[in-house]
């Protein structure tokens, strides 16, 4: 009689149970590698822009300082000339105290004492790390209380201390040093695997006889609170990238990657700085040039002919105000300020139909009033005592905005469709529409003026794709359109964007599910080595649907 006849019915669902926890958990944890890893990259361009934005910035301020000395140093020889009358000098002195006013600040000295220090470097990036740590979200107490229990168990087994010789405690502080980490930065699915790995022998044996139903009762117990941690985890995650990705670093993110698709970037970002070095180059030229010919004409006369002002006229263009640097403290500025709070009973509900009753200005051109304008109450929150209404307007609202307004606000980021008014600037009103209609007629505009970059076919297929039905989603469009147009299975390989290196193969069997931070999964054969779910963004193919992923691919880049 074989074991397997032998078994229970109740060990057989309890091993049944047990086999299908570890499934779950297999596909948990690869949904979590992929946010780890998608978390960390996020956290790494963020870094590496205000690394290129400061050096940016102090390299100009650097090249500034150096024109600022040469420039006093210039304007003392010419205020030596036997040729200068009293108004010429005066005005030279006027210019030494705009030089002088113009000094760089503290911030810049201390950029320059450091700039070399070995220690600088560790310095910015354990003030990026601070600053990454207010997006972190802490489990609840309970939750933290079993972490907890986890991390002093792993702890207790493998203090240094404990150990039996010299190899044993390097070893024991080495994987001490990776408890630690792992328990300060929340991986609590770390910690698992360390207690899996090294705590082991603790855990029920199942490759023995003796297997009991208290065993595997014990099991899955065990294995239900790893799946239940690692869900959180995943869920904390997905909360952090998401409150990193709409904070105004990653708002800086997301335009300075979508101005590198029109060939900017950085450089164009920082493009007054260099405006400014050209001034006081060309101020030091026609300086060094008065110092040659021991007179002030070339000076009387590149005013003459540049500007027909004053040398102190032209200082103006060589001003430097505070708002006229990008200081890279600045860039967080605000960052953490209180955040909005929902509002209990507002006076127009989520929902209401409403009407502007005042003369308010259009956000993005001033010229436009919104008096009579109508929308619908889709957001109320409070910051500080003040109540604020977000307002989407409705179809017949949205059809009037000028396309060269709403191609404005798309380039820019902002939310055309959106207002935010007080109950004060607000009435009550039927609605003109369906939610369906305004939903709809927004995509259709929205649509019709996002993709304009790309090449003309593309644009026709993307409009084709995104407007199949305009009252619902891009995420509903996208995954009924390549439900039917997708030719599956499809060859592909790796993008490299998440788990698997560049040109991964694998094979797209079917199409599965939306997810809040991947885009539309799909079930895939990697490279003949198992069946996984995979974000189709990370996946690239070629012949003729290569066109399809790779529009697929820019629009993930655009909308997430």
């Amino acid at each position: 009689m074989s074991k397997e006849i032998s078994k229970s019915p109740e060990m057989l669902q309890k091993e049944a149970r047990i086999k299908e926890l570890h499934q779950q958990i297999k596909k948990e944890r690869s949904t979590l590698k992929g946010l780890k890893t998608r978390l960390k990259n996020t956290k790494q361009e963020i870094t590496d822009i205000q690394r290129k934005m400061s050096n940016a910035v102090f390299g100009s301020m650097e090249k500034m300082e150096k024109l600022r000395l040469k420039i006093i140093e210039l304007i003392n020889t010419c205020k030596k000339f036997k040729t200068i009358n009293n108004a010429d000098k005066e005005q030279l002195n006027m210019l030494i105290a705009e030089m002088e006013e113009s000094q760089e600040g503290e911030e810049f000295d201390l950029f320059q004492k450091n700039k070399e220090s070995p220690e600088f470097e560790d310095e910015q990036r354990a003030k990026m790390h601070d600053i990454f740590q207010q997006f972190k979200v802490k489990p609840p107490q309970e939750e933290q209380k079993n972490i907890r229990k986890i991390f002093i168990n792993l702890s207790t087994n493998f203090h240094p201390d404990k150990a039996r010789n010299d190899k044993q405690q390097k070893e024991y502080h080495s994987l001490m040093q990776e408890i630690n980490e792992a328990y300060q930065a929340g991986d609590i699915d770390r910690l698992l695997e360390l207690e899996k790995i090294y705590l082991g022998e603790k855990a029920a044996d199942f490759t023995g006889k003796a297997i009991t139903v208290d065993l595997l009762t014990q099991e899955i117990e065990r294995l239900t609170r790893d799946l239940t941690f690692i869900k959180n985890q995943i869920t904390r995650m997905s909360a952090e990238i998401k409150a990193l990705r709409k904070s105004e670093l990653g708002n800086m993110l997301t335009d300075i990657n979508r101005a590198e698709k029109y060939g900017m970037g950085v450089n164009a970002m920082t493009e007054d700085l260099g405006s400014h070095v050209e001034n006081m180059t060309e101020l030091k030229d026609i300086l060094q040039l008065c110092v040659e010919e021991k007179s002030m004409e070339p000076m009387k006369k590149f005013i003459e002919q540049k500007m027909a002002f004053s040398p102190l006229d032209f200082m103006e263009g060589l001003d430097m105000d505070d708002d006229d640097f990008f200081d890279p403290e600045s860039m967080f500025d605000g960052l953490f300020d209180d955040e909005p709070q929902p509002v209990k009973n507002p006076k127009f509900p989520i929902g209401t139909s409403v009407q502007i009753k005042k003369n308010i200005k259009y956000p993005y051109d001033y010229k436009i009033q919104m008096k009579g304008w109508q929308g619908r109450v889709i957001n109320v929150y409070k910051i500080d005592d003040e109540i604020n209404y977000e307002i989407q307007l409705d179809s017949i609202a949205l059809e009037k905005l000028p396309k060269n307004l709403i191609a404005f606000a798309i380039d820019e980021g902002f939310e055309f469709q959106l207002a935010e008014l007080e109950a004060t600037d607000i009435k009550k009103v039927p609605p003109r529409d369906t939610l369906d209609e305004a939903i709809a007629t927004y995509r259709t505009i929205l649509h019709k003026i996002q993709w304009d970059y790309l090449p003309k076919k593309d644009n026709v297929l993307m409009q084709e794709i995104l407007l199949k039905f305009p009252e619902k989603s891009d995420q509903d469009n996208w995954k009924l359109w390549l439900t039917e147009n997708l030719q599956l299975p499809l060859n592909g390989k790796s993008r490299g964007y998440y788990d698997y290196p560049t040109k991964t193969k694998m094979k797209i069997k079917s199409i599965d599910q939306w997810d809040d931070i991947g885009g539309l999964l799909v079930i895939v054969d990697k490279n003949g080595k198992g069946i996984i779910d995979h974000p189709l963004c990370d996946i690239s193919t070629s012949g003729k649907q290569k066109k399809i992923l790779d529009l697929y691919d820019e629009w993930m880049d655009m909308a997430f």
